[in-house]
């Protein structure tokens, strides 16, 4: 499918007016017509992906909006991002993301916090206490940044238990 997208692409530039990654950096390989122009030279063999090219898949927000506007209907977005598993393959990778799955291999959360600070949130009575008849799962970004979203949800089923 990609093969084929990166080839009926029709080079339209109608994303011009919605992408606004394109919009911020007005570079032509940071667009979906010069993104499928490098993918379509990677598939004839005329090139091969460097970091500079990879660094210009990840500017990609994935908000879909070239897609409302493709003649094609091409799944753009998807393409970005299965172009990702090729390029990591060979080695490269957006600095950031690399720091983010080491964090979540090593601490257990994208943010790299102790896992003993992801659990201390929890009001005292319950900070022991493993078992029970309600589970709650607090994610990464309630646990550690936006602690007071888990802590809420723990009075509001307090509250209903009374």
């Amino acid at each position: 499918m990609l093969k084929y997208d990166s080839f009926a692409c029709a080079q339209c530039g109608f994303y011009e007016a919605v992408c606004t990654v394109y919009d911020a950096v007005k570079w032509p390989s940071a667009s979906p017509r010069g993104k499928f122009y490098l993918i379509k030279q990677y598939l004839l063999g005329n090139y091969d992906f460097d970091q500079r090219a990879l660094d210009m898949l990840y500017l990609c927000t994935t908000c879909k909006k070239c897609e409302l506007v493709c003649q094609t209907a091409i799944p753009i977005v998807n393409h970005w991002l299965e172009m990702h598993i090729p390029m990591t393959a060979k080695g490269y990778e957006l600095t950031s993301l690399k720091q983010i799955r080491e964090n979540v291999l090593t601490k257990g959360s994208f943010w790299g916090v102790d896992p003993k600070e992801r659990w201390s949130w929890l009001p005292g009575k319950y900070n022991e206490k493993r078992k029970g008849k309600v589970a709650i799962w607090s994610s990464c970004w309630e646990s550690i940044i936006a602690r007071n979203m888990s802590q809420n949800m723990i009075k509001i089923l307090e509250k209903s238990w009374h």
